[in-house]
């Protein structure tokens, strides 16, 4: 009907964003601007208000905000498209960072077993510096100085039984971070808004630290062109290729050298000058160097789409991979 039903006159500025960040199960509001991100969450009620804010940019005047569930885990992720971004793959001039919700396992375990102490301590029991704590139905679990936590299979006299997770060490020297770890109010996901911290350096205001792997669990990928403007969401299940060999197509991290054929450069199935080419055009717009890591489209374990110019592997790309494409056309 072309009315507004609802105006909201808060403090936030900036480009919006929206989603649930923190974990409740209502959608959430937010802006991001000048390197810093307000949100304005709908727990107590959405009034255009910040009720979090924290610092998160790199440098450049072009980035965009994105929001979307990312990892699948039922809540949803902030980050940032840089489409000016620099040393990215090949034919990918974007870079996404992405802050991803975390997962707790001693909360998570604690969530599905519903530990609980006994009424008596038990420790050491059976010889193997064991703690003994119970799950909702009154099953016995233990769990190791190693971290190892095991659900006891009931043998009289030995500390032995199936081993469901390990876990940090600390939690078998504090045993309430596994055993009340929901009633001291963990949580089997740790969202984003939890994961803000004032900046050590005292500078910024509230940061998230920004951990891509392997040192943490937040995404950073290269795809897009300074020309593209971002689009998140789940567009993938359930798809085929085109073929309709009804084989599962996944979104990967892009080969940078073809496993079928390494002199097939650019992955159209044959060996030929465009391959040589290919590789030549890699050299004159990165140089010589390490093959930068992005993201590609796999079905049937074959990569579609992508440049794979590190015909050696070994992992730089350089003039002797054109040689062997072109040794390798002559030979044809």
């Amino acid at each position: 009907d072309f009315r507004v039903n609802l105006t909201l006159e808060g403090d936030m500025e900036g480009l919006p964003i929206a989603g649930d960040f923190d974990g409740d199960g209502l959608d959430d509001l937010g802006a991001w601007a000048d390197d810093v991100f307000s949100l304005d969450l709908a727990a107590d009620g959405l009034d255009g208000f910040t009720d979090v804010q924290f610092t998160f940019g790199f440098p450049g005047v072009r980035e965009l905000p994105v929001a979307a569930d990312f990892n699948g885990d039922g809540i949803d992720d902030i980050g940032l498209y840089n489409p000016d971004a620099e040393g990215v793959a090949p034919g990918e001039q974007s870079d996404w960072m992405i802050l991803v919700s975390q997962g707790d396992p001693l909360a998570a375990l604690d969530q599905q077993y519903g530990f609980q102490y006994s009424t008596s301590t038990f420790f050491n029991a059976y010889g193997a510096q064991e703690k003994w704590f119970l799950d909702a139905s009154n099953q016995w679990f233990f769990i190791l100085p190693s971290g190892e936590v095991y659900d006891w299979d009931n043998t009289a006299g030995a500390a032995q039984g199936t081993l469901i997770k390990k876990v940090d060490p600390a939690a078998y020297t504090d045993l309430d971070r596994l055993v009340l770890s929901i009633e001291n109010g963990g949580k089997p996901v740790v969202p984003v808004t939890d994961r803000i911290v004032a900046d050590p350096q005292g500078l910024l205001g509230n940061v998230v630290d920004f951990t891509p792997e392997p040192f943490g669990p937040d995404i950073f990928a290269s795809f897009g062109d300074e020309q593209a403007l971002p689009v998140v969401g789940n567009f993938d299940p359930p798809v085929v290729p085109s073929t309709g060999s009804g084989e599962s197509v996944s979104v990967v991290g892009l080969a940078a050298t073809n496993l079928q054929n390494a002199f097939d450069v650019n992955g159209d199935g044959a060996v030929d000058p465009q391959d040589v080419l290919t590789v030549l055009n890699h050299l004159n717009r990165y140089g010589v160097g390490e093959f930068a890591t992005g993201i590609a489209i796999e079905a049937g374990g074959v990569q579609l789409g992508g440049w794979m110019p590190d015909v050696d592997g070994s992992g730089r790309i350089e003039p002797f991979d054109m040689l062997q494409v072109v040794n390798e056309v002559n030979r044809l």
